[in-house]
């Protein structure tokens, strides 16, 4: 079943970019370049959309056989309903600002946290963290939920935007989630492998468009899909390393998981602030772009 999923989300994703890159090139939807990004021409950055397809037809398709079949009820897992949701707002939310562009940052930012407290409203928490490597249960921290819905929130906002920082390299952010999602397919309930390899089958065949020199750029739309997807997906599998304790979160499992992406953004975040400038400060010093002043080809 799960090769069926990966084949069918990469065959939908495959077929569909070029047709995407299309649409978007006779619509003029392009990214333009500038002085912090690498590409040198106008670039198609709609790529999301065909990542989404692969992964959404592919998910609507295996939820209708597993409800015919009775292998899936609505009522008792809400959660799996609650992680499409929220895959679906995000990269809504992504495809708003690869369409208009430049809406502000605080605005885009209020966007994501009220949808992140909406997504915590429907069961995806972080109710505790677990400081333990091995997820003992004796080294747990309880939240209250103001607690809860504060740190769900920053921690699903935070991996949302590392990611979408990251994209700064052809194949770079694509290949980074792809790692993460392979590693965490494997340990997951049966249940969420679902979500995890039709995202890894959507991701692959869209590296086939956006690899060095990529022809085509996944934007925000691409970037937010998985970086709630890591998000989402990583709440579950390290909770399930503190004895099955709902929402009890292992910081160690989740900062190996997406350990590139947030030092990346923690760092980033630390030198604009040091400097004097914005958060959110346009600038060339993410970890891609001083590898790449270092004489790093992309390959490398």
């Amino acid at each position: 079943n799960l090769i069926l999923v990966t084949t069918f989300s990469f065959l939908i994703t495959y077929v569909s970019t070029p047709l995407v890159k299309n649409i978007a090139i006779k619509n003029d939807i392009l990214d333009m370049p500038n002085d912090r990004k690498d590409h040198k021409t106008p670039i198609v950055r709609l790529g999301g959309i065909s990542i989404f397809s692969g992964f959404i037809i592919t998910n609507l398709i295996f939820l209708v056989i597993a409800l015919s079949s009775n292998y899936l009820t609505i009522s008792d897992n809400k959660l799996f309903f609650t992680l499409l949701l929220g895959n679906s707002i995000f990269f809504l939310i992504g495809l708003a600002e690869d369409l208009r562009e430049n809406i502000d940052p605080f605005i885009r930012l209020f966007i994501q946290f009220a949808s992140s407290v909406l997504i915590w409203t429907q069961g995806l928490r972080i109710n505790g963290i677990s400081l333990d490597i091995f997820g003992k249960s004796d080294n747990n921290i309880i939240f209250s939920d103001f607690i809860s819905i504060i740190f769900t929130s920053i921690f699903i906002v935070g991996v949302v935007n590392a990611i979408n920082w990251i994209d700064g390299l052809d194949g770079l952010a694509g290949g980074i989630s792809l790692i993460s999602l392979t590693t965490m397919s494997f340990l997951i309930l049966p249940l969420y492998t679902f979500l995890a390899f039709a995202l890894i089958g959507a991701s692959l065949a869209f590296l086939r468009f956006n690899s060095y020199p990529a022809s085509i750029i996944m934007g925000d739309s691409g970037s937010y899909l998985l970086g709630f997807s890591l998000a989402s997906l990583s709440i579950i599998y390290s909770s399930l390393n503190t004895q099955n304790l709902q929402g009890v979160v292992n910081l160690v499992i989740v900062i190996f998981l997406l350990f590139i992406p947030l030092v990346d953004m923690v760092r980033v975040i630390c030198t604009r602030i040091y400097n004097g400038f914005s958060p959110f400060y346009p600038d060339k010093i993410h970890f891609h772009h001083i590898l790449r002043e270092r004489g790093f080809n992309y390959k490398k």
